[in-house]
């Protein structure tokens, strides 16, 4: 249960710290197209979250934690948990993480990895109901 919360947790500031990305690089671009940017240097670019970027009163303690955080730790942590979602053909999760986080490139990759595995399952259980 402990280990289960700090990943939560780790998992909701990886989101918060994307769209935190998401939004400034959409402010920037003035588009739809800066989220993709965000989210397609998401490994990259994940340390150069704005700081700075004047939070409302609710979002003090999250800017706080935010900048508190090693980016690429956080960073493996999430690909470590994608990784596991791919392994237990938990799409649906790895999905709602992605969309969350608004990153483009996960969205497609889970696409990609979850239409390969629907042809031809030789075995290992009945769990489609989480195939996409």
């Amino acid at each position: 249960p402990y280990v289960e919360c700090l990943v939560s947790a780790a998992i909701e500031a990886y989101v918060a710290r994307m769209r935190r990305l998401a939004d400034a690089a959409d402010g920037a671009s003035g588009g739809a197209s800066g989220a993709a940017t965000a989210s397609g240097g998401a490994d990259v670019t994940m340390g150069d979250a704005p700081s700075s970027s004047a939070p409302s009163s609710g979002e003090d303690d999250e800017a706080a934690l935010l900048s508190d955080l090693d980016p690429i730790k956080l960073q493996r942590l999430v690909d470590v948990m994608f990784q596991r979602c791919y392994r237990d053909q938990k799409f649906n999760h790895a999905l709602g993480v992605a969309f969350e986080a608004r990153s483009l490139d996960r969205v497609r990759e889970i696409l990609d990895r979850c239409g390969g595995d629907n042809g031809g399952g030789g075995g290992g259980g009945s769990d489609d109901g989480e195939r996409l």
